[in-house]
């Protein structure tokens, strides 16, 4: 209840398993029952990798749910390698717990300590553990991989989860006006140079590349008819003529590169906000990154999860290249989509009609 009617910023630390954490319902059913009202909140947790390299396969489905569930809370989790017997729950400025452990692995003896100075003097012993360096899922606001993304899609491999809009294969007159929207963004210099690398590095990896694009079918369809995406940081509307270009050139580099492979994910259709797909995932094999649609967001909270660990990075490739194995997935050849574009050509054009802006 504290937590739940706090407005200012939360912190919490959590030295327990993320694998073990997930494993059960209770982690999720504390995150439900709380209904956060702060605008900030950041929860710190351990990860035992010997764990993570054995983990069910059912531990990627589950950490992504809670990253998607709770977009607006800011997860940081750590190499509990430091940390890993300190049994402790910390939140910063108001109470902590330290618990022992039965052999079940669950909580034996728990003890509630409401003293702010104890609590504050457990929170920095605590919090010098979670050393920056043993960090394998980083919140990162948008802007800090700005210089990052013009390395990323130099990869040869890349798989591209895309849960808002599509803002590949954008025709020219697009990019002319992502770079004249860049000006109103901070770092604007560093923005306006990374779409024009950007643009430049596409063209050329899109002739030769072996790229898997995964939609979810609501979010397509979402796109389809409003045209909202988000590139880096820039939100941008395309209009009705960007869209029709954007699919001809994707059927054209799709005919050029076989190598281009688009999966669609007809899931059960969304019934509230809470089960959209809200996490797009970035892979090169090498590097990955979540990003938050700002659609979801309402508060001031970072948009990407940069993940630093070489098993981590693998084990969410491997859950999402799993996804073409689901009878709900269906591959796309580029003759299928110009069929498709061609037979539904006159209905397209009432749905952007209908759902063009007004000038």
């Amino acid at each position: 209840s504290l937590l739940s009617g706090l407005q200012e910023s939360i912190s919490i630390l959590i030295t327990s398993d993320i694998v073990t954490l997930l494993s059960r319902d209770a982690f999720l059913d504390f995150l439900s029952y709380c209904h956060f009202s702060s605008e900030n909140i950041n929860i710190y947790i351990g990860c035992n990798t010997d764990k993570l390299a054995y983990a069910p396969a059912s531990f990627i489905p589950r950490l992504y749910g809670m990253l998607n569930k709770y977009i607006n809370i800011n997860f940081h989790i750590y190499n509990d390698q430091s940390f890993s017997h300190s049994n402790v729950i910390t939140v910063k400025n108001y109470f902590s717990l330290q618990y022992s452990i039965h052999k079940d692995n669950l909580m034996d003896i728990c003890t509630y300590i409401a003293d702010k100075n104890i609590s504050k003097e457990i929170w920095e012993r605590t919090f010098e553990k979670f050393d920056y360096k043993s960090c394998i899922l980083e919140p990162k606001h948008d802007i800090e991989l700005v210089k990052f993304r013009s390395f990323f899609y130099l990869d040869s491999d890349l798989l591209l989860f895309c849960a808002k809009g599509f803002e590949f294969f954008l025709p020219a007159q697009a990019f002319k006006k992502l770079l004249n929207s860049s000006r109103d963004y901070k770092y604007s210099s560093d923005m306006q140079k990374t779409i024009q690398n950007m643009q430049i590095t596409w063209e050329e990896q899109f002739e030769s590349a072996h790229i898997d694009f995964f939609l979810p079918e609501a979010n397509i369809i979402r796109y389809i008819e409003n045209g909202q995406l988000t590139y880096g940081e820039i939100d941008y509307v395309t209009s009705a003529q960007e869209r029709e270009a954007q699919l001809q050139q994707l059927i054209k580099s799709m005919q050029k590169n076989p190598n281009i492979n688009v999966y669609l994910l007809s899931e059960s259709q969304p019934q509230n906000e809470e089960e959209y797909f809200k996490l797009s995932y970035y892979s090169n094999t090498k590097t990955a990154y979540l990003k938050k649609n700002k659609f979801f967001l309402k508060n001031v909270s970072k948009t990407i999860y940069l993940l630093k660990d070489t098993l981590l990075i693998d084990k969410f490739n491997q859950f999402f290249r799993n996804l073409q194995d689901r009878p709900t997935c269906r591959k796309f050849s580029a003759d299928e989509l110009e069929d498709i574009y061609k037979k539904n050509n006159a209905l397209l054009y009432r749905i952007w009609q209908k759902n063009a802006p007004v000038q």
